[in-house]
C-alpha cells in the first residue's frame, strides 16, 4: 500500500485539506491550477455570483472539456463519475464544517 501524504490544495480561495497517495500529488496540483483559473475566469465574466458557483461551474466545464477532448470507453466514464462524486462529498463535508 503506497504512503498517504496530508496536502492542503486551494479551490476557489477556500483550503482544504487532504490525504492523497505520495504520486498522486502532481496531478492533484495541474487540477487545482486548473480549477483555479476557471474560477478566476468566471469569476471576472460574472461578477455578482456567490463563489461556490464559480466553482461548480469551472469544475464542470474542465470535465466536459476532457470528455470532449478525449476519447473516452465505458469504464473511463464511470471512473470519472466516481472521481466526481468523492469530490463533491469532499467540498460538501468540508463546507459543513465551516
Amino acid at each position: 500500500m503506497e504512503e498517504l501524504v496530508s496536502i492542503s490544495v486551494t479551490l476557489g480561495e477556500r483550503r482544504y485539506p487532504l490525504k492523497i497517495r505520495a504520486g498522486e500529488e502532481a496531478p492533484v496540483r495541474e487540477a487545482e491550477t486548473m480549477i483555479n483559473e476557471k474560477f478566476n475566469e468566471f469569476q471576472l465574466r460574472f461578477t455578482g455570483q456567490e463563489k461556490i458557483d464559480y466553482l461548480a461551474m469551472s469544475v464542470l466545464m474542465i470535465v466536459v472539456d476532457l470528455l470532449k477532448h478525449k476519447s473516452i470507453d465505458g469504464n473511463s466514464s464511470v471512473e470519472i463519475v466516481n472521481k466526481l462524486a468523492e469530490v463533491e462529498t469532499l467540498i460538501a463535508d468540508t463546507l459543513k464544517k465551516n
